[in-house]
């Protein structure tokens, strides 16, 4: 959703540097005001958009009179705030996502906690019951990853 948001304030930064260059033939100055912003990261193609914006307004009859549809402000003031929300959207899941993550260490230990109550508690109810014992030692059987001695240092 981010990327297809670039493309479209990128396509109507073009449009817009496009007719200002052509405006640019009898003022100069307007072709050096809407320069194509860097375009290696998001937040300076925000700027360049609103930067984009603002300063059009000045010129928005001669831009208009190039050929630019009448909205083509509206337009671009959409396709900010849609680049905008992506971008919200995207960090916003980026931190749930860290958060999902951190929380999964405390997760953890109290699923241990309650298996080792467990361990205590479910052999004692089911003493007399080998198949429910024995079922409990498989459910309650934890895989854990194989344990390596540390390498002791090579001396030269």
């Amino acid at each position: 959703m981010k990327e297809s948001a670039a493309v479209e304030v990128l396509t109507d930064l073009r449009e817009i540097n496009r007719t200002a260059r052509a405006l640019g033939v009898d003022n100069p100055s307007i072709a050096k005001l809407f320069q194509m912003p860097q375009n290696d990261n998001y937040q300076k193609l925000l700027a360049g958009a609103m930067a984009f914006y603002k300063d059009s307004e000045d010129f928005e009859t001669q831009l208009i009179s190039y050929g630019l549809p009448a909205n083509f402000r509206a337009d671009l003031q959409t396709d900010i705030n849609a680049l905008e929300a992506a971008t919200t959207d995207q960090n916003e899941a980026k931190d749930i996502k860290t958060g999902a993550t951190g929380e999964i260490g405390s997760c953890m230990k109290i699923m241990n906690e309650a298996l080792n109550r467990l361990r205590g508690i479910v052999p004692n109810v089911y003493r007399n019951t080998p198949s429910k014992l024995a079922s409990w030692a498989s459910a309650s059987h934890v895989e854990r990853p194989p344990q390596t001695p540390p390498t002791p240092p090579v001396k030269p």
